[in-house]
């Protein structure tokens, strides 16, 4: 039992011990006096006197409980008994509300489902009844209180009723204490789960943050690595230069001073081999950013579509290449050879990796890369680009050899048969 029915029922117990002596003289008690005093075998002016003594006791009863409101009804549902705390919480006197139906203090709402009929009926069958509900005051406003009704009998033996016994409590305060706490609780609720939000959408930057920061530390760790290559590289290179060079001047003149033809195609041969050094020389000084091919604004379509009967030719005849080229591609400001040397090599790569064959695309098209696209891939600007791409069906690359990807001289292959993707080119 809530502590409210509790206060309520302690209250009218106290009340409903005085109502009991009154209890015959209540409307609706439709036995004599004369029957009365006969059956309980009490002088008639010993029990008037009882009963005036009760009244008076009741009285005080009524006149004292100011915080809460005490009803005495008849069997007929009839208001006959009005405290001082009725008054006081529902604003009847006891003259305007003596003798009016116990609905008079329920809504609407509730007379209509004959609220008040199931609480004595409840009562009856019970013993009590109690229920927290809406009622109406004279001016026609609202108050939230807890009930507690109990039956009366005229006596404790012939258990004829003869009327109840309601004690109403407000409880507004209570009530209205309640709503605003379950407002609190609500705006508790809504501002934890905006506050969850805000620490998600916190720790989601961070992690952001913190994974930017180490591709940043990965991409300067690669930066320099590359930069150590070319260094080495491109001292190799000068070195090797200055060699090729005497080499190939040499081989020249004294190709033409000779006569003899089989010395004259041995020194051809010679001056090929030197030509292709010197090829080399020129990647490596590339890689080192000690020599910068000559750019010019190119378009890749014309790059792909003129390079597309060499391309043929280089691959196998199990090999199936096509093209996709958007007409709308727009041009890029690049080496034209060193394009030219990342599509040889990733298209004679893509054919090591498919040795049953298979189709072979080379694509171009239009992108736009924006700025978190940015924000993970340091050496680009958010932006419009040229995508150019080749497409195979390969078994494709790992982890590990896609970190090494765009190293000059890794290869998964074994000695003496490849020496990179050659995707290195893009630094230089």
């Amino acid at each position: 039992m809530q502590k409210s029915e509790k206060a309520a029922e302690s209250i009218l117990e106290q009340a409903i011990d005085l109502a009991k002596d009154l209890a015959p003289t209540l409307p609706g008690n439709d036995q004599p006096l004369q029957s009365q005093e006969a059956a309980t075998e009490t002088d008639p002016r010993e029990l008037r006197a009882q009963l005036t003594d009760a009244e008076e006791r009741l009285g005080f009863v009524l006149e004292s409980i100011k915080d809460c409101a005490l009803l005495l009804i008849d069997v007929n549902g009839i208001i006959t008994g009005w405290s001082a705390g009725a008054e006081k919480i529902l604003g009847y006197t006891e003259k305007e509300i003596l003798g009016q139906p116990i609905q008079k203090i329920f809504t609407p709402e509730d007379n209509a489902a004959k609220i008040a009929d199931g609480e004595m009926a409840l009562s009856r069958s019970e013993g009590r009844a109690t229920d927290n509900r809406w009622h109406v005051c004279k001016n026609g406003s609202l108050f939230w209180a807890a009930g507690y009704m109990r039956p009366l009998f005229a006596f404790e033996t012939d258990k004829k009723l003869r009327g109840y016994a309601k004690l109403v409590r407000d409880l507004t305060d209570m009530k209205e204490a309640e709503k605003r706490m379950a407002e609190l609780n609500a705006a508790l609720e809504t501002r934890v789960t905006d506050r969850t939000h805000e620490l998600n959408a916190a720790i989601k930057d961070l992690r952001r943050e913190i994974d930017q920061r180490k591709a940043a530390e990965a991409h300067l760790q690669e930066t320099n690595k590359f930069e150590a290559i070319g260094r080495l590289a491109g001292g190799v290179a000068h070195d090797f230069n200055n060699l090729i060079t005497g080499i190939v001047g040499i081989t020249a003149a004294l190709s033409e001073e000779t006569e003899d033809p089989y010395a004259r195609g041995e020194l051809e041969e010679i001056l090929k081999a030197a030509q292709k050094a010197a090829e080399l020389t020129r990647q490596l000084l590339a890689i080192g950013r000690q020599q910068i091919g000559s750019l010019q604004v190119i378009n890749p379509n014309d790059i792909v579509q003129e390079a597309m009967p060499f391309y043929k030719r280089l691959l196998r005849e199990d090999i199936a290449l096509t093209t996709s080229l958007d007409p709308a591609v727009g041009n890029v400001k690049a080496n034209k050879a060193q394009m030219q040397q990342v599509l040889n090599n990733l298209l004679l790569n893509a054919q090591d990796a498919m040795p049953s064959g298979g189709p072979m695309e080379i694509r171009t098209s239009s992108v736009t890369l924006d700025a978190s696209y940015a924000q993970g891939h340091f050496e680009v600007g958010p932006g419009p680009y040229v995508e150019l791409s080749v497409t195979d069906h390969g078994h494709g690359m790992d982890e590990q050899t896609l970190a090494h990807m765009f190293e000059p001289f890794y290869t998964t292959k074994e000695a003496g048969k490849g020496s990179g993707l050659g995707l290195a080119a893009v630094y230089g």
